[in-house]
């Protein structure tokens, strides 16, 4: 959904004609990690943006000022990683000569394609990049999403105010940006609230054993853990957590 969004919003629309000719094309790059750790995320933004250019050139193209245009995507995979990120970037502006960018989706891969894209004078959306560093600063670069700050903020008022903890522990990925950004600021607002953070436990991406920092939080004695992380890491922190005794 956030991809057919997206299209709209880069290109200010309005429908042609399916009658009337397409005379030219907008050129529509998509940065995805089709492979890597969120295989998960790189398929489903491949298919959105797949089933928005469909449905925007069944219907005639579009009308950009005094132009009718036919929405063509190309398609890179960004491998879940930072320097695939900003190659993919510079391949679709210098070689495919796109217009616009969509992606990419992790802050940790968004931010290298931003400065890429903003220093060629391209405009880039991402979709799920939360870190303000994607962004700050920049005149061609957006997001879809609310930012980190907010996040955190949010997440720390919810465990002090809803769930009544005074002490609070974190696990997250120190080497990526979205998931260190949200840990930083919960730590924050929630010790600025009267609260501890009594472990603050970290892990570089791509590691499966957490025991030791799982270890130390249950020993720490957290009322609550706080899991800033991604859909493919929580499951295993998560069941690790339990069959040590962390409930």
């Amino acid at each position: 959904l956030a991809l057919i969004v997206t299209i709209g919003l880069l290109i200010a629309p309005a429908a042609c004609s399916p009658t009337e000719p397409v005379e030219s094309e907008l050129r529509v790059g998509v940065i995805a990690p089709i492979t890597g750790s969120i295989p998960g995320v790189g398929l489903s933004t491949v298919n959105a943006a797949q089933l928005a250019t469909q449905q925007i050139n069944d219907a005639g193209g579009l009308e950009v000022g005094d132009q009718r245009m036919k929405v063509v995507l190309f398609i890179e995979d960004n491998e879940d990683q930072a320097q695939a990120a900003a190659s993919a970037a510079q391949k679709l502006i210098n070689q495919s000569n796109v217009d616009v960018i969509i992606g990419p989706q992790a802050s940790r891969n968004a931010i290298p394609a931003s400065t890429i894209c903003e220093e060629a004078g391209i405009p880039m959306i991402s979709p799920w990049s939360t870190n303000p560093e994607t962004t700050a600063g920049k005149r061609y670069v957006f997001r879809v999403a609310f930012i980190d700050p907010f996040q955190g903020r949010i997440m720390a008022k919810f465990a002090m105010e809803e769930l009544q903890a005074t002490k609070a522990a974190v696990l997250y990925d120190v080497a990526s940006a979205y998931n260190k950004g949200i840990a930083d600021i919960f730590k924050q607002v929630f010790e600025e609230a009267g609260g501890t953070v009594v472990a603050f436990e970290s892990y570089t991406t791509g590691e499966e054993d957490f025991t030791a920092q799982l270890t130390a939080i249950r020993d720490s004695e957290a009322e609550i853990l706080f899991l800033p992380n991604y859909y493919n890491e929580v499951p295993l922190q998560v069941q690790q957590a339990l069959e040590i005794g962390i409930e």
